[in-house]
């Protein structure tokens, strides 16, 4: 995990105790034909990099997610009851990956973290590594199992 993301998390979160902070991680992905065709079920399939995206976060048991990112400026607030409608900007893909998660599962307890990304924003999936991120992030709150099928399919409807 990047040192910067570590130094963020603690400082936003200072009184977090070690046993309760969790990190997710999704890589960043090369389709070899430039179109995302793996996203769609297609017949070519990428392959991962060693760089990606990496959330740190603790459980939030109000149902809030709070998040910040070390590539964007705005700080992103919403509640799982009522996620509210796109913003237009990078918290959308929280709100979408918690929105379709919740199409299949109740979501009761939220996350509060920061996410960074280790290159540039742009291509190599960074977005799908984004949502991979806050899915498996809710689903460890929630107490969530998702099989490698269910997450792709839920990935695909945030």
């Amino acid at each position: 995990m990047p040192h910067s993301l570590e130094k963020q998390f603690t400082s936003l979160y200072p009184w977090a105790e070690k046993k309760d902070i969790h990190t997710a991680y999704a890589p960043y992905r090369v389709c070899p034909l430039g179109a995302h065709i793996d996203h769609q079920y297609g017949i070519i399939t990428g392959f991962a990099l060693d760089k990606g995206v990496s959330l740190r976060f603790l459980v939030s048991n109000d149902g809030a997610v709070n998040l910040d990112s070390m590539n964007f400026p705005e700080h992103v607030s919403f509640d799982l009851q009522d996620i509210g409608e796109r913003q237009g900007n990078w918290g959308d893909y929280a709100k979408g990956a918690a929105y379709a998660l919740s199409q299949n599962y109740e979501l009761k307890n939220g996350i509060k973290g920061v996410i960074k990304g280790t290159l540039p924003i742009g291509g190599l999936s960074s977005s799908a590594a984004v949502v991979l991120c806050y899915i498996n992030a809710l689903c460890l709150a929630n107490g969530i199992e998702l099989s490698a099928s269910e997450l792709i399919k839920t990935a695909l409807f945030a």
